[in-house]
């Protein structure tokens, strides 16, 4: 009897029980695997899920490393620059303080600078300006009158003892009533008018060249009858009056606007022949024996 007829796809159906052939060869000459050839063939492809194992893990297992080593790069620069920062502020620091000082240095150099210069200037001023001094006295009894008060005449000469001409030099001399704590307010009242003056105002002075002494010149001052009766008012001795005589003497010199004074205070008194004065006297007629005594304050020169 004839043979059936072969299957035309007997070699398909061979290579498709092949793979599970060479898979279960494998398993079995795998040193490894410890699983008994009897396990089927399904167990030893467990985890695998009937397929070839999965390589995605793989790939993102291999670029951790790299990410890694940028975030360190990353936080290197990080620090760099964060340490470069600080050297950059602490040089700024440091250059800051020095320009402070730097700066406090030229400033106090141009002060002690002005103060020497002012120092020497003051000290030429000092050692080549002219100083007026002055010598009063009196001409004629000190007399009072009902309408004009109290007259007193005088005798003024100026000398220049300085080093340098003295210009636009003025004097006047003034009598007060009141006790002698009070001729400093009145210095102020007479004296210190002259230094804000100019020669355009009708008050010009005259010039004293270096060693030069004036001639004298005759001086009409006195007290007015509302001072006496002002002065009768603040009187330790009632019915009588202190007087005193101020005179002041005010110029300039050539290398400095500044207007310089001399300032005189006088008592208008009668000397004791036991030694003092006598300094109060009635406002009245004329009184005997009254002169000029230089005062121990108010005498002044700048």
């Amino acid at each position: 009897m004839p043979s059936p007829p072969r299957s035309p796809y007997p070699r398909v159906e061979e290579e498709e029980r092949q793979p599970h052939k060479a898979l279960t060869d494998e398993r079995h000459g795998d040193p490894a695997d410890n699983r008994p050839s009897s396990e089927p063939a399904g167990t030893a492809l467990k985890g695998g899920e009937g397929g070839p194992p999965k390589t995605c893990g793989c790939q993102c297992e291999s670029k951790k490393p790299r990410r890694d080593a940028l975030d360190w790069l990353t936080f290197g620069v990080l620090v760099l620059t964060f340490i470069a920062v600080g050297i950059y502020a602490w040089f700024a620091r440091v250059q800051a303080v020095a320009n402070k000082d730097a700066a406090n240095a030229a400033t106090k150099a141009a002060r002690v600078a002005a103060r020497s210069a002012k120092t020497a200037s003051r000290q030429l001023e000092l050692s080549e300006r002219p100083w007026v001094s002055a010598k009063v006295t009196m001409v004629g009894p000190f007399m009072f009158t009902p309408d004009r008060g109290g007259v007193l005449h005088l005798a003024v000469s100026l000398k220049n003892t300085g080093h340098s001409v003295a210009l636009n030099v003025f004097e006047r001399s003034k009598v007060f009533a009141g006790l002698p704590d009070e001729i400093p307010r009145w210095q102020a009242e007479w004296c210190e008018p002259l230094r804000h003056r100019t020669e355009n105002e009708g008050i010009a002075g005259s010039v004293l060249f270096p060693g030069e002494e004036s001639a004298e010149t005759g001086e009409g001052t006195g007290i007015d009858p509302e001072e006496i009766a002002s002065g009768l008012k603040r009187t330790t001795i009632a019915g009588k009056i202190n007087m005193m005589l101020v005179t002041c003497i005010d110029y300039r010199f050539a290398f400095a606007p500044e207007h310089h004074q001399t300032r005189y205070a006088f008592f208008l008194g009668r000397p004791e022949p036991s030694g003092g004065w006598m300094a109060f006297f009635a406002p009245e007629g004329t009184p005997e024996g009254l002169t000029l005594i230089e005062s121990f304050n108010g005498n002044s020169a700048d």
